[in-house]
């Protein structure tokens, strides 16, 4: 059955009650943003998640288990990926990898390979781990990442050709990991990255040679990218233009890509 928001209204009541305050997490804030994912209230979750900075935990009065708070990150970050926030998918699921732990959980990998797509979406390259790592997440979780590593090498290789065959490829591998949505928007987003390290590294460039760099099918194909591309709202004033052709500007800055999928 769909949930709608009266369906969710009894958990938030709970959730109310059995918190000592706005800011302390709580065991049944995990099934909540469960409960958003799967109803699609992308936008509800993310309403819910800003109104309630998480800085407290306080187990022994809202029953909070480390499972809880892992879920509730991990959930959280998926939140964000629904609505494209990329900068605060980002961060959450790099809460999930650092927190403390003696065991590598199966919910930090999952957050990682999230954290690797997003990373590619948003800035181009695979997200480094904060300092603050969990160190028995830095030295097993590698093993668990060999298809998410694969696809940042085929991002590095400059062939989108080649990093849209093999997320086909691969797809029922990344169905199962929930990712095959996201790893196909790593594939849209990878001619718009490239697109910006060409503003960087020409000062002029032509449609033609533009769309044989992209491996697209004409001029048409990259004219319609470049004008999808300048039309994105820009959050940050720190850019550059760089000239494409006679008559297009291309706005390349290191936040340029945050609104890749509106």
């Amino acid at each position: 059955n769909i949930l709608n928001q009266e369906d969710i209204c009894p958990l938030k009541k709970a959730i109310f009650s059995l918190m000592p305050n706005l800011n302390c997490l709580t065991s049944l804030d995990c099934d909540l943003m469960e409960c958003f994912i799967k109803a699609k209230m992308y936008g509800l979750g993310a309403k819910w998640i800003d109104s309630r900075p998480i800085c407290e935990v306080n187990p022994r009065k809202t029953a909070l288990s480390s499972i809880h708070l892992l879920k509730y990150f991990y959930f959280a970050g998926v939140v964000f990926v629904g609505q494209k926030r990329w900068d605060d998918a980002l961060e959450h699921f790099k809460i999930v990898c650092s927190v403390p732990s003696q065991r590598l959980s199966s919910i930090a990998v999952e957050a990682r390979k999230k954290a690797i797509l997003v990373g590619l979406i948003l800035n181009g390259c695979e997200p480094p781990f904060p300092s603050y790592a969990s160190h028995v997440v830095l030295s097993n979780i590698s093993q668990h990442l060999k298809m998410y590593k694969s696809i940042c090498q085929k991002f590095r290789s400059k062939s989108i050709r080649s990093l849209r065959d093999f997320v086909e490829k691969s797809k029922d591998c990344l169905d199962g990991d929930g990712n095959f949505g996201l790893a196909n928007q790593v594939a849209a987003s990878h001619a718009k990255h490239k697109v910006i390290d060409l503003a960087k590294a020409y000062r002029t460039l032509t449609l033609q040679d533009l769309s044989e760099k992209l491996e697209m099918p004409g001029i048409s194909a990259a004219e319609a990218l470049l004008v999808k591309m300048v039309s994105l709202p820009i959050k940050s004033e720190r850019f550059r233009t760089r000239k494409i052709s006679p008559e297009i500007n291309i706005i390349s800055n290191e936040s340029f890509f945050t609104d890749f999928g509106r």
